[in-house]
């Protein structure tokens, strides 16, 4: 990308994020804790089940919750090169160096019955899937994988993602910090929701055609259909203007 057209993108992605800042200031829209409840996946997915794709959502166990909110960046015991994200790894003779004495005061984490029930829903999923927790996909981590995408086949895959993410950790530790009605020495509590682990059927969607769409009494406002990412993907949409207006 050329410098002028990266400045001019980043200039449209700065005034998005300040209109978006905007509209929330002017409204005088409060969080609360039921508004952020009500985001959850879980909340509304049942109701969409129908417009989305096949999604599966189960319980995080309180030790694998304990393990993601660490400190220390340890892989569970199961760990192996299987697919993007590790098999490279033992490729360049890493992986296959490693032993356990070289974490000689930590012990490995292991799950095995989450792990039995992740492997039966990746499975039923077509054995590849995109992980999120109750609000956030690990997307900030998606540097961790090799071919920089969230596409996961294996435990190991979706714990090294949402170990390394900050937008997992904000979702386990401090989802309502923001919310006005959230008395501060509960910030990091997660009320009535619990955390959940979402394993979503992988589908590889055109970026560009991906946008965030608001809904008001089942009617799709067309003012509020917002582009995901604008400072990457808006010359090539300005190409396609006439074609999204007809599909929209």
């Amino acid at each position: 990308m050329k410098i002028g057209e990266f400045l001019l993108t980043s200039f449209i992605f700065i005034l998005y994020g300040i209109s978006m800042q905007l509209i929330f200031f002017c409204s005088g829209f409060l969080m609360k804790i039921a508004d952020v409840e009500q985001c959850a996946f879980n909340s509304w997915y049942h109701t969409f089940e129908s417009y989305t794709q096949e999604s599966i959502f189960i319980n995080l166990p309180d030790d694998l919750i304990a393990s993601l909110t660490n400190d220390e960046f340890i892989l569970p015991k199961s760990a192996k090169p299987t697919n993007g994200h590790l098999s490279d790894l033992d490729n360049d003779g890493i992986w296959s160096d490693y032993s356990d004495t070289d974490e000689k005061n930590s012990e490995r984490p292991e799950f095995p019955q989450f792990e039995s029930q992740l492997k039966s829903i990746i499975r039923k999923l077509g054995g590849v899937v995109f992980p999120k927790l109750n609000w956030s996909a690990p997307s900030d981590a998606s540097w961790m994988s090799f071919d920089g995408s969230l596409k996961c086949k294996t435990f190991s895959d979706i714990y090294l993602l949402l170990k390394s993410s900050d937008f997992a950790a904000h979702d386990l530790t401090a989802p309502f910090a923001l919310c006005t009605d959230t008395p501060a020495e509960k910030n990091c509590c997660l009320f009535n929701s619990k955390p959940i682990l979402v394993l979503r059927r992988w589908y590889d969607f055109r970026p560009e055609e991906e946008f965030r769409c608001f809904i008001k009494s089942k009617v799709l406002i067309g003012k509020l259909i917002v582009v995901l990412r604008p400072c990457v993907l808006f010359a090539l949409l300005f190409y396609m203007r006439f074609k999204l207006s007809y599909m929209l």
